[in-house]
């Protein structure tokens, strides 16, 4: 699963904590349905196979006749379309919140317009590039920040690696850079082994951890052949990610598109030093030399020069995250992210 999906159970979790009854509607065979299960979260499983599914509009429609939620959040096309239409089959809806995390191409007036009350994003930046229809209601559109379980990163801080990373770890004595996120382009790890490749000409005990997995793990570990970094890097996930953090001397994200990011989020409230693209949202969770520092995506040799940079200076970057660590911490709770949510459900329509 991605950050979405975690965040989106992290919030349900949040939301039964303060006392509102909170179910998941989802696939029956999705990763998200057994992680719930496993939280002990209630669902409601439906097909959700196209955006008018006649199952998954009854099944709405029965639950939603039946339990009378105050509100309901959606996510992708699919359950927003038929979220929105089993609605509207009531006398009585609730109201209806669509989470947006990324945008392409040109938002439909329409959708924001009419088929919910609000859409929050978790950045300004991907609110800027919604509003830039300008047929869209910008009071619809709200920018929430997630909320990050900084306690349970605490709590997770002492738990064991996986035994062939920790031997990994300690078999070697150089710097470890981490990067935490799904193998795909975006994500920029193409870029990270270039800049690693030539960073070890001046630092050759350096490491690299690349935890996570996705549909680009075979190409990442056949550049990792051909670039010689085989010694050099552990691929593979990891969870929890908290105790890898902890071992970091630096956190990396490279992406090349980014509508907030989470991982360093996480790892400026673990007080972890970061290296991260100065593009999209993530400005918003990074300033350049105050709490981190901010890289142009996909250029590998301000990258490799940063990397430098910020391991012959451990000191300076370990003030740059205690300073990160204060920010994020107040910027980004769970507890400031789910009373933002509990004002949007109650607003009136």
């Amino acid at each position: 699963m991605g950050g979405q999906e975690w965040q989106l159970l992290q919030q349900i979790q949040a939301l039964r904590s303060s006392g509102m009854d909170s179910v998941l509607a989802c696939r029956p065979d999705s990763l998200i349905a057994l992680a719930a299960r496993k939280a002990s979260v209630e669902t409601l499983t439906l097909p959700f196979r196209n955006s008018t599914n006649p199952s998954t509009l009854l099944g709405l429609h029965n639950f939603l006749k039946s339990r009378r939620p105050v509100a309901c959040v959606c996510h992708s096309g699919h359950d927003t379309n038929n979220l929105s239409i089993a609605a509207r089959t009531l006398q009585r809806r609730p109201r209806l919140i669509r989470s947006r995390t990324y945008h392409c191409g040109r938002a439909s007036s329409w959708t924001y317009n009419h088929f919910v009350d609000a859409t929050v994003v978790p950045s300004e930046h991907l609110r800027r590039q919604i509003l830039a229809n300008q047929r869209i209601a910008a009071h619809r559109v709200k920018t929430v920040y997630p909320g990050v379980d900084f306690d349970g990163l605490d709590a997770d801080l002492d738990r064991p690696l996986p035994a062939d990373l920790q031997q990994w770890i300690d078999a070697g004595d150089g710097p470890l850079l981490v990067q935490v996120g799904m193998f795909r382009r975006e994500k920029g790890h193409h870029v990270t082994l270039e800049a690693i490749a030539e960073a070890r000409r001046h630092l050759p005990n350096l490491r690299y951890v690349a935890a996570g997995s996705g549909p680009l793990e075979a190409e990442i570990r056949a550049q990792i052949g051909a670039l010689g970094l085989g010694a050099a890097v552990w691929v593979g996930e990891v969870r929890p990610v908290a105790p890898l953090l902890k071992q970091a001397d630096v956190l990396l994200m490279p992406s090349l598109a980014e509508p907030l990011g989470m991982a360093q989020i996480e790892a400026l409230g673990l007080g972890i030093p970061v290296l991260a693209s100065d593009v999209d949202g993530i400005p918003e969770t990074v300033s350049h030399l105050e709490t981190g520092m901010l890289v142009p995506p996909g250029d590998v040799r301000k990258w490799t020069e940063s990397i430098e940079f910020a391991l012959a200076r451990p000191e300076t970057m370990r003030v740059m995250a205690e300073r990160g660590r204060a920010d994020v911490r107040g910027r980004f709770s769970v507890e400031l992210n789910t009373s933002t949510l509990l004002g949007l459900m109650a607003h009136h329509r």
